[in-house]
């Protein structure tokens, strides 16, 4: 009988050998499967197909053929990324039996208009519109593929619209560039514009003053082309005279030119008569002459005489007063004879001075002619005839000028009082012309203060407006076009993954371990033991277990996510306390509720699994996760990789969930000891 208990007792062994180790598998097994099938997944997209159907027709701008559609499709097939799908451009037939028969896990569709919505803001803003894309994936397919899908797909769209974008502000700012230096230009003008105005201001001043004085000028114009009508008038009236009087002066130098005939002979005859004149003439002179000295030298005479009668006899003396009456009585005579003497003298005149009668004889004769000049006696008188024939001729013609002066001066005459109206009117339109510019010299100032406002208006706006060279501008469009990026938005998420996947499965592995090993204390009844020490002797072995598991999924954990050496220290403790907590509560789990209890420990697995894999999780199922010790022991990792705080409080609420744990399942055990003793006092009843 010894030996068949031996082969038992050693079956027994090595099948509990063979358990402990599965259970210690269990967990290293579930971590090592979620982590190969769920640990960045990017690097691994070019495994997967996917399928691109392009129908765009391609548009024409600015001379230019736009394919964007084909450059999309381009974007996503030779895209440099490492997290890309393998894309096949295809037809819409192949991609639709692909898709629903698993080929293609996607398929991208560029409508027939992509490229004419997509380059639509080039033109009337009124039809500028947005372009799509198509993005459909397998009705059966996972749901991160329909995510990863549409990012990929919307990232390729982004760059394309950012390039878009970055032309169209490449445009935009080479625009500013150049409204700034129009804006220069167009200040410089104002400026040019401001002086100008400020000239025309002055300029319209003077004008003004240049038309008032024109108006004054052309009144006083006015007045003088009155006068001047006057004048002319006047001067009409005159050359008429003139004509008249000119037709008498012909008439009369007719008449002279016959009396100069007549004087002709008569001064031959005179000439004749009047030869002797000048001898006899200086005889009278000669003798009057002597006359004269003859009675003044009586007179003298007498006048010695008186002297000497007058110095004897005294004044009183007859003699004397004799001599004296005489004396007086030939003083005029004296005078007389003397002036006769001189009037003879001259009368007789100085032939080499042409005076007295030997003048006026030589005038006669050259008056009447010279035989010794070769001239007949009436030559003279000839030609006296003949010039005044001539001018009896010219007096005709002076006449015939004389009229036509007449009418000219009277045609003068409307002139001047068409040119007096004329300048009236000129008067009048230069008054209301000096009056308007009056006027328009208030719009001017004002349009003088706005062209300098205009001026510094500009000035100022070229500083606001800017410029930029051919980099800055390429820069600026560049950022504004992707003001925001997102780097390494596709990565693996490893920090969030890892805790979780390790979470459950040292939760799988403390659920395997009750599978194993007993959750509730044997000999209950028979046992002298309180149920607490009941309870810590039957977690004791899968406690030890739970330590192992947690180490060994910490280490596993570290060596995946490259920690260093104090990182790789806590995730051995804190997977061990984890996994002891995780042991104590599926005990009690196990106690309290049995088969029930496992069901409910699965689903709290699958809740931890759940909340890592999308943030989208409801938010009671969060809270509910948070509230376990999953949540803990996930908040525990994370704290020890991310170096963040938190992992004492996480701790804590891990030895918290463990002596609860303890606690529930010794009450379960000490109520299980009432109830067996009870079911004895019955039987035995």
């Amino acid at each position: 009988m010894s030996a068949p208990l031996s082969i038992r007792t050693g079956v027994r062994t090595r099948r509990n050998a063979l358990a402990v180790i599965g259970v210690i598998l269990v967990p290293l097994t579930v971590v090592g499967l979620l982590l190969w099938g769920l640990w960045s997944p990017q690097e691994r997209l070019d495994t997967v197909r996917a399928a691109i159907v392009n129908a765009d027709e391609p548009v024409t701008v600015d001379g230019q053929i736009v394919p964007l559609g084909r450059q999309l499709a381009a974007a996503l097939v030779g895209s440099d990324a490492a997290a890309n799908y393998t894309w096949e451009i295809t037809d819409q037939d192949d991609a639709a039996s692909g898709l629903e028969g698993g080929r293609y896990v996607a398929v991208v569709t560029i409508p027939e208009d992509f490229s004419a919505a997509a380059t639509s803001f080039s033109g009337d803003a009124s039809e500028a519109r947005q372009a799509t894309i198509d993005v459909r994936t397998a009705d059966d397919g996972r749901v991160v593929d329909d995510a990863i899908s549409r990012a990929i797909t919307a990232t390729a769209a982004t760059v394309l619209g950012q390039q878009l974008t970055q032309t169209y502000l490449d445009n935009v700012l080479v625009g500013f560039s150049t409204l700034h230096d129009q804006l220069g230009t167009a200040a410089d003008g104002a400026v040019s514009l401001a002086d100008g105005l400020a000239a025309l201001q002055a300029g319209n001043g003077q004008l003004a003053d240049g038309a008032a004085q024109l108006a004054s000028g052309a009144g006083d114009a006015a007045d003088g082309a009155a006068q001047l009508a006057n004048g002319v008038r006047q001067s009409a009236t005159g050359a008429g005279q003139v004509a008249t009087g000119a037709s008498d002066l012909a008439a009369g130098t007719s008449d002279l030119a016959d009396g100069a005939e007549q004087l002709a002979g008569g001064l031959a005859a005179l000439r004749e008569s009047t030869t002797g004149l000048p001898d006899q003439a200086a005889a009278l002179a000669s003798g009057s002459r002597q006359v004269a000295d003859g009675i003044a030298q009586y007179v003298g005479a007498l006048t010695a005489q008186q002297t000497t009668v007058c110095g004897a006899a005294g004044a009183a003396d007859p003699t004397c007063q004799a001599l004296t009456a005489q004396i007086t009585q030939l003083a005029p005579l004296v005078d007389g004879a003397q002036k006769a003497a001189a009037g003879t003298a001259a009368l007789a005149g100085d032939p080499s001075q042409g005076t007295g009668l030997a003048g006026l004889t030589g005038g006669i004769a050259q008056l009447a002619g010279s035989s010794a000049t070769g001239s007949t006696p009436a030559s003279g008188a000839q030609a006296l005839a003949q010039g005044a024939a001539a001018a009896s001729t010219g007096a005709d013609q002076l006449a015939a000028g004389a009229t036509a002066l007449r009418n000219g001066l009277q045609q003068l005459d409307r002139g001047a009082a068409t040119l007096s109206a004329g300048a009236g009117q000129l008067a009048g339109g230069a008054g209301d012309l000096a009056n308007a510019l009056g006027e328009a010299g208030d719009g001017v100032d004002q349009l003088a203060g706005g062209g300098a406002e205009l001026a510094d208006g500009l000035s100022s706006a070229v500083g606001q407006v800017p410029t930029y060279t051919d980099s800055e501008r390429a820069s600026l469009a560049e950022v504004v076009a992707q003001p925001v990026t997102t780097p390494g938005l596709m990565g693996s998420g490893s920090f969030g993954t890892g805790p979780a996947v390790g979470i459950v499965a040292l939760w799988l592995g403390a659920l395997a371990t009750f599978f194993v090993f007993r959750s509730m204390p044997a000999r209950v009844l028979g046992s002298t033991r309180s149920a607490l020490s009941m309870t810590l002797r039957t977690l004791l072995a899968p406690a030890g277990l739970a330590v192992v598991q947690g180490a060994a999924v910490g280490v596993v954990l570290g060596v995946t996510l490259d920690a260093s050496g104090g990182e790789l220290a806590g995730l051995v403790l804190v997977g061990a306390l984890a996994a002891l907590a995780f042991t104590a509560l599926n005990q009690a789990l196990v106690v309290l509720g049995g088969n029930l209890g496992r069901v409910l420990s699965l689903l709290i697995g699958l809740l931890v699994l759940v909340a890592a894999v999308i943030a989208t999780v409801p938010d009671v199922l969060v809270a509910v996760r948070d509230v376990l010790p999953v949540g803990a022991g996930v908040d525990a990792f994370a704290a020890v990789l991310n170096g963040a705080g938190g992992l004492g409080g996480a701790v804590a609420v891990l030895l918290v969930w463990t002596a609860a744990s303890i606690a529930a399942t010794s009450l379960a055990v000490a109520g299980a000891r009432k109830t067996r003793a009870h079911d004895l006092v019955a039987a035995h009843a």
